[in-house]
């Protein structure tokens, strides 16, 4: 039997009694790791054309992503190179069927996509270069959707942080164009490097919304730091390098900065607008924990809490151990040190973010005379990709309404 592993494939052998009694590793490929083995059509043996001796495993390069495919020679625990490309690829399976009129019996099936193209299916026979055999969106053509690069940065810590920025369509080198960031803390959103759309392809967060429309936008990795009582001040102490970085290739325009986030992300985006007066445009959606001690008595609908004592919150106790730390991470508390305008949305329906918790933020900043704004969708969750289309359509161009108007028109006097 053979295990796939991130620092490479092993072996295991059975005793006679028919127990796992020996593990060992055939194999690691430097640099990368591995996420599965081609299997044949039943999903439980590995495909081979050589009896056994061989099989054959996919891979991601660490530093750069790139997708590849080894040839494993069991016997003697070498990898060969079949295939690699700066794509997502999804497990790959030998097929036993037919797919859209093409004979591929006993021929390598794989879902690719990259950052400019969506997912589409591939084929190959061994050992020949795989070939597109879809073309499920044919309006999306050779260089019709802008690219983008991996940056590096050093964050307030010195630690060497990265993310991807996606350039705006058409763009010219020495123009600088806004920016928008979106960010979540806790992910490396460096790895969807080769994920189309930069995030979500079927849903509000596929980038390109904004690529085609003439924004750059910034992917970068927010990590996070274990317990940290100053976790409203962490993701911009993670981003703020990287938005200097974009400044600098001469891609963003320090003046024309917005940031994003979903859920916890939506948390984060608060977290910088109070840590920074840089931004011009905010958009907070579906999001919550801007009050800590009312988010962690919340009592949901099926008689449920989300109470945790450190969890996500990462608070380093419980309420009633550290208080001080719940306010001192409660954005509600910290309101008057906002200056970007803000835009709000929620469903009514969400049983994790209560639209409660954005209707404090949007009475408190209204009560301190900023610029903010509050959509929610009746009958909508957490969850945007299960929203009505009617809402999402109306929530994507609110958003790039609310980009226009702050990062794009002429700025008025106040």
């Amino acid at each position: 039997m053979y295990l796939v592993g991130t620092s490479g494939l092993w072996r295991v052998q059975l005793g006679a009694d028919g127990q796992p009694d020996i593990l060992s590793r055939v194999i690691a490929v430097p640099g990368s790791e591995l996420s599965s083995v081609v299997t044949t059509p039943e999903h439980n043996r590995y495909w081979t054309t050589d009896g056994g001796q061989s099989l054959v495993v996919l891979t991601r390069d660490t530093a750069s992503f790139v997708a590849g495919l080894y040839r494993v020679d069991l016997t003697h625990g070498t990898a060969t190179p079949w295939y690699s490309a700066s794509q997502e690829i999804d497990d790959p399976w030998i097929s036993k069927a037919r797919i859209v009129g093409s004979p591929v019996r006993n021929r390598l099936v794989l879902v690719a996509e990259d950052l400019q193209h969506p997912a589409e299916v591939w084929t190959a026979s061994a050992w020949d270069q795989p070939r597109q055999l879809t073309k499920l969106n044919a309006s999306i053509g050779v260089g019709s959707l802008p690219g983008g690069r991996m940056i590096k940065w050093q964050d307030s810590s010195g630690r060497t942080l990265r993310g991807v920025i996606m350039l705006p369509g058409g763009y010219a080198e020495g123009r600088r164009y806004p920016l928008v960031v979106f960010q979540f803390p806790g992910e490396h959103k460096s790895e969807r490097v080769n994920h189309f759309g930069g995030d979500d392809a079927a849903g509000l967060m596929n980038m390109h919304l904004l690529t085609t429309r003439g924004y750059a936008v910034l992917l970068p990795d927010v990590p996070s730091g274990g317990a940290d009582t100053t976790l409203l001040g962490a993701t911009w102490r993670a981003i703020g390098g990287g938005v200097d970085r974009a400044v600098a290739l001469g891609i963003a325009d320090s003046a024309r900065l917005g940031i994003v986030g979903h859920s916890f992300g939506a948390y984060g985006v608060l977290g910088v607008i109070i840590a920074t007066p840089r931004f011009r445009a905010a958009v907070a959606l579906s999001g919550g924990y801007y009050d800590f001690p009312a988010q962690v008595l919340q009592l949901q609908s099926d008689g449920g809490v989300i109470y945790t004592k450190t969890g996500v919150y990462q608070l380093g106790g419980s309420l009633w151990e550290r208080p001080s730390a719940y306010v001192a991470n409660s954005p509600v508390f910290f309101l008057d040190r906002v200056t970007t305008p803000l835009l709000l949305v929620n469903g009514d329906a969400d049983p994790y973010t209560l639209p409660t918790q954005s209707a404090q933020v949007f009475v408190g900043l209204r009560a301190l005379g900023r610029k903010v704004e509050y959509a929610i969708y009746p009958g909508e969750g957490h969850n945007y990709l299960s929203w009505t289309r009617s809402h999402q359509e109306d929530v994507v161009n609110r958003i790039l309404e609310w980009f226009d108007r702050h990062l794009k028109a002429p700025q008025q006097p106040e």
